[in-house]
């Protein structure tokens, strides 16, 4: 599963995104649920989609949210796969959306997957409690 932004994430204006997801059992069908917080606006396409799938078939969805112009908010996305036999299988995945506070401190690393993660400095260590 992989959840794409096909525009910059700029604070106040619309992003598309792009979510793929391909089951690796016989499915039957696909599910997925857009949830964003309330100060993330929907802008376009189904926030909760229905259909068949097949086995390693990829499954595209699209859909556009305008970023918040202030604070950080979530986009969740559930991905939801009925295997042939009925058992279900769950996956979600998520993004920050809006002005990152703490993006000075932050450096883009490889993730171990052929992407890309954001990194940030650990806060400071506070004094222990013993123990």
């Amino acid at each position: 599963m992989r959840l794409e932004a096909l525009d910059a994430l700029k604070p106040g204006r619309v992003a598309r995104f792009r979510l793929t997801a391909i089951p690796r059992v016989s499915a039957d069908e696909i599910r997925i649920l857009a949830q964003p917080a309330p100060e993330v606006a929907w802008i376009a396409g189904r926030r909760a989609e229905r259909r068949f799938a097949h086995r390693d078939e990829p499954n595209e969805f699209a859909f556009s949210v305008r970023v918040p112009a202030r604070g950080r908010h979530a986009l969740h996305v559930v991905v939801e796969i009925t295997a042939a036999d009925g058992s279900v299988w769950r996956r979600g995945v998520g993004l920050g959306l809006g002005p990152d506070p703490r993006a000075e401190r932050a450096r883009v690393v490889p993730d171990g997957r052929g992407g890309k993660a954001i990194e940030y400095e650990a806060a400071p260590a506070a004094a222990g409690t013993g123990r």
